[in-house]
Order: structure tokens, then sequence, then C-alpha cells
């Protein structure tokens, strides 16, 4: 009888642990009030690249890309890409002087997703022609909204990503 006494206590003692384990303190305020307010950082788009030995991160803000206008797959390229290639070419003219080696190498095309929903926007992708022989890993980069417009482009920096 004892036992049964004991384990009805336990019993009643657990249940009762958990029941209040649950309940939030009454003080506990309902809504935050005041103090450190996570501000969600906009989404960006970003590509590292090489050019002469030194890592150049070129980037879109989802602004940016939203500033082209909208664009979807099923519709043909929002732009000339001999109009996308004259762009990159003026971008990379301001980190070497032999842009004239360079040549379209590949075009992209990806989603960015942001607080206001979703953009696509363009990677176009340079690369020197090489002489029989020679090795490189230079390439160039640069992101463009739908309207062929260019994102930013800065040196990179591996212990600041963006």
């Amino acid at each position: 009888m004892r036992n049964l006494k004991l384990l009805t206590l336990g019993a009643a003692l657990s249940c009762a642990a958990i029941i209040f384990a649950q309940t939030p303190p009454r003080d506990l305020p309902s809504k935050p009030q005041g103090g450190i307010v996570s501000v969600p950082r906009p989404e960006m788009a970003t590509r590292v690249f090489e050019l002469k030995g030194e890592q150049y991160l070129s980037s879109l803000t989802f602004e940016d890309a939203e500033g082209g206008g909208a664009w979807e797959p099923t519709l043909p390229l929002p732009f000339n890409l001999e109009r996308a290639e004259e762009t990159a070419r003026k971008e990379l003219r301001k980190l070497t002087r032999d842009e004239i080696r360079w040549v379209f190498s590949e075009l992209s095309m990806s989603r960015l997703r942001g607080l206001a929903g979703e953009v696509w926007y363009f990677a176009m992708t340079l690369k020197p022609v090489l002489a029989l022989g020679e090795v490189s890993s230079d390439s160039f980069t640069v992101l463009m909204n739908a309207s062929g417009e260019p994102g930013q482009i800065r040196r990179y920096h591996a212990d600041r990503k963006r």
C-alpha cells in the first residue's frame, strides 16, 4: 500500500512538472519591446574571379537586379549579347589594359531570392586567349540585371566575403 501511495505521488508530481514546464511565466512579454532587432540583410548574388593573381568579387544586389525589370526563361533574352559583351569589356577595362585579348566565354542566368520575391540575373564571363603552351587561371565575371546593367566589382578578401 505504501508503494502504491509513493508511486501515485511520484506520477502526480511528474505530471505537474511537465504541465508547469510548458506554461510560460505570466510576466513574460508577448511582444518584443525594444532591445536589439534583427534586420534581414538584402539578398546579394556574388561571383569570385581571379585576374593577374588578385581575386575579385562581382556582386549584384536584389534591388539592382530588380531594377532591370522582370524576365522569365520562356521569353527571349532581354538584351543583345553584343551589348552585354560591350558592357562586360567596359568593366574589364577598369582592371586590365589588355582587354582586346579577352573573349566571351560563358553566359549563365540565375534566380536571386529577396524579401520581395525572385528575380533573374545574368553572369557573363570573359577569358583571355592564351598562346600555345600558356597557362592562366585568369577570368573575369560581371553580374548584370535583365537590362544589361552591371553590378559592382571590387577586390575580394577571404576574411570579408561580402
